[in-house]
């Protein structure tokens, strides 16, 4: 089987991602590689796994297919490898118990196999007949989840159904003190989305993406001309604070302004040098008549920010400073509006996206 270096390299750059690599789970340390022929198109498909999520990526090869195979080997060997190649072509054939590559020179990588002698193949979970396609997702969606609410996500397992996005008529993320709602509609159904599995459909590109189900609600599939993503359901989808986030999103406040996102995120940037542990990350707003104030809890650093437009009076308050500067990171638009006049939060909106920051 022969492909173009640049296919191949790309493909594994990828395929990488979704490899676990944990010297505990063998399958995550390796890559499932076939040659395969479909609908009279010659292909090769690459398989990497986290033991959870199987990430599947396709490419046409150059030759007609002679041989098919289906085998497995180290990933990172092999990506490092095709990585360093500045020939045109690299061919791949099976040799026994290796995988035989030709590139700029000659090389035999050891093939995967189990406990009782057999190739380590990667079987899909489910057979294609069973997927249905429920939903897609143009690719700008997800550009704006991982930009926008990223940063909103649980890191701890306090409460494990937050460490997921709930995917539903809108997208919510949300660690309990910071809040992202993404007001685009994917599924009528809602489902929890891993942040591993979020990341691997930004491998996507620029392709739609499809949502795909299986009669057994077990697995949800997401699917591409060039990739496949599949991972199990997430349980506790009916356990998300929905109406918790909800009733902070739909705060009204009696003042607003507007201001330049990157001057905002650069004044506040500048006084998290000034905040020490003392401080609990804490930074004072001061809403003004003309700007807003930035203050360390000393006073020791004061930055500016003037309004590019302002509703309402004047106002105080202390904020999780590293934490604001994540969200506002994530704003996406040149301005953006903080909502604001609330004891316990602040709000920040842009485009279809809603923000809201538990103050201290």
């Amino acid at each position: 089987m022969k492909i173009k270096t640049v296919k191949l390299q790309n493909l594994l750059s990828k395929a990488i991602k979704g490899a676990g690599l944990n010297k505990l789970l063998p399958i995550t340390q390796f890559v499932g590689i076939a040659a395969i022929t479909e609908n009279g198109t010659s292909l090769i498909k690459v398989v990497t796994t986290d033991a959870v999520n199987y990430l599947s990526l396709y490419d046409k090869i150059t030759d007609e297919l002679a041989e098919p195979f289906v085998v497995a080997t180290d990933v990172e060997q092999f990506s490092k490898l095709v990585s360093k190649f500045t020939c045109e072509e690299v061919e791949l054939t099976v040799n026994g118990s290796s995988l035989h590559v030709k590139g700029n020179g000659e090389y035999n990588i050891p093939l995967q196999f189990d406990e009782n002698g057999a190739p380590v193949t990667f079987s899909d979970k489910v057979k294609e007949t069973d997927w249905q396609v429920v939903a897609e997702i143009q690719p700008t969606v997800i550009k704006e989840i991982l930009t926008s609410c990223k940063s909103s996500l649980a890191v701890t397992l306090e409460d494990p159904v937050c460490v997921n996005y709930w995917v539903g008529n809108k997208v919510i993320a949300t660690d309990k003190s910071k809040i992202a709602d993404l007001e685009k509609s994917i599924l009528d159904v809602p489902v929890l989305v891993s942040s591993s599995v979020m990341e691997l459909l930004a491998l996507a590109g620029d392709e739609v993406i499809k949502v795909l189900t299986e009669p057994t609600n077990t697995y949800i599939g997401f699917d591409t001309p060039s990739m496949r993503v599949v991972g199990n359901i997430v349980e506790g989808v009916e356990s998300y604070p929905v109406s918790s986030v909800e009733q902070f999103v739909n705060m009204t406040f009696d003042n607003s302004c507007k201001v330049n996102k990157n001057l905002l995120y650069s004044a506040l940037d500048r006084i998290l040098l000034f905040v020490t542990d003392l401080d609990n990350d804490g930074v004072q707003v001061n809403f003004t008549d003309t700007a807003i104030v930035l203050h360390s809890i000393d006073n020791s650093g004061v930055e500016k920010v003037p309004y590019v437009s302002v509703a309402g009076g004047t106002f105080t308050c202390t904020v999780p400073g590293s934490s604001l500067l994540e969200m506002i990171k994530g704003v996406a638009t040149d301005t953006v509006e903080l909502q604001y006049g609330d004891s316990n939060a602040l709000k920040l909106v842009h485009e279809d996206v809603v923000q809201v920051l538990a103050l201290m």
